[in-house]
């Protein structure tokens, strides 16, 4: 495969008329796909109320990362920050930043464009299955790399929100060539095993839920999860 291959620039996804299929897929967890995955549950470590030590994820969605991890250089590694998420860390993740957003009403922002900003990193916390905030269908994996256990230098860190986390950032700016490079190998490797990347964060992909479902023109097959039992 074409590790660099440029990342093409695509448009936010629309979720509103997405709908779902459930196909009753389980949950696994990611730590009984052995050791080619480096684990890091971030809002646990955080102690964000609600969250778990432990990454789950759809079967599926499982096989193929670890089909991904296959395609990495020697020496390299998937380092894994979330994957299913509780609704209440969903909530408070929700409305954290939201508080920071309000700081914009001072710029001149409104309320709504002030949520639609929120809502561009961090889905609203439904709890429709139907209609579900994209990390509680175990279909979306926030996640980087490694090499040797160090961190490839992705350009921000995980959660950064600004714009310097959308994916083309540096393909639009050609203005770090070790940043694009790194970004543009986990975003084929990924890919290459059927993940679409949400574009305006370079660390998040998704597969079978509706992000996955607007860039492939059809309907999601995972809906909502309420828990991991």
């Amino acid at each position: 495969m074409d590790y660099h291959k440029p990342i093409p620039l695509k448009q936010p996804p629309v979720l509103d008329a997405i709908e779902v299929e459930e196909n009753g897929e389980p949950l696994v967890c990611l730590s009984d796909y052995g050791e080619d995955f480096i684990f890091e549950p971030v809002y646990y470590n955080k102690g964000i109320q609600g969250s778990i030590n432990t990454l789950y994820a759809r079967e599926q969605v499982a096989q193929k990362l670890l089909k991904a991890s296959k395609l990495l250089p020697h020496g390299y590694k998937f380092k894994i920050f979330d994957a299913w998420r509780p609704f209440d860390v969903q909530m408070s993740l929700y409305n954290s930043f939201l508080q920071e957003n309000l700081e914009l009403k001072s710029a001149g922002k409104s309320l709504e464009e002030i949520r639609k900003i929120t809502r561009q990193y961090v889905t609203f916390p439904s709890r429709d299955p139907m209609k579900p905030f994209l990390h509680a269908t175990g279909g979306a994996i926030d996640l980087t790399i490694v090499d040797q256990g160090r961190y490839v230098d992705m350009g921000t860190e995980f959660d950064a929100f600004m714009d310097k986390a959308h994916t083309c950032y540096f393909e639009i700016n050609n203005s770090d060539a070790t940043i694009t490079r790194n970004r543009r190998l986990l975003y084929n490797v990924m890919s290459e095993c059927g993940f679409v990347n949400y574009p305006f964060e370079w660390w998040h992909f998704d597969y079978g839920d509706p992000v996955w479902a607007f860039y492939n023109s059809c309907n999601a097959i995972y809906g909502g999860i309420g828990s991991c039992e």
